[in-house]
């Protein structure tokens, strides 16, 4: 099941600290940041059966777009889509479960998203699962 974990604030004299003290990172193997620049081209879909990611929007804004896939070999195309905003002005983090297909983009030029992940790039090549832009509509 996806989630969204809404980060915490701290405020005084010095600026602002956003925090989660309970989020747990033990299994998280690896990162990766994503910077299209002035490019606001969808990416997707991808999904993973095995592998879990979070998703974190360090600068910009992002639309992230998930669906749940119970058969990565026939989909079920007629899925909608659960649309999510990341915006670093408000921090949180997107938590993507297994058996996930996502798709993403910027709304904003200079955005910039990590995306942490519990596998390994050689654990996750043989995880792998793309799929044409146009399996699931997006509005």
């Amino acid at each position: 099941m996806t989630k969204e974990i809404q980060f915490n604030l701290f405020e005084d004299q010095r600026g602002k600290l956003f925090y989660d003290n309970d989020f747990n990172m033990a299994d998280i193997k690896r990162l990766y940041i994503i910077q299209p620049g002035e490019n606001k081209t969808l990416r997707g879909w991808q999904g993973h059966q095995l592998e879990r990611k979070w998703f974190f929007c360090a600068r910009g804004r992002y639309e992230v777009f998930v669906v749940t896939v119970t058969d990565f070999k026939n989909p079920d195309l007629e899925m909608e889509p659960n649309i999510f905003v990341l915006d670093a002005a408000q921090p949180k983090l997107l938590c993507i479960d297994k058996r996930s297909a996502t798709a993403f983009r910027p709304l904003e030029n200079d955005s910039s998203l990590m995306v942490f992940s519990d596998m390994t790039v050689e654990e996750s090549k043989k995880d792998d699962y793309r799929f044409n832009i146009d399996t699931w509509k997006i509005n």
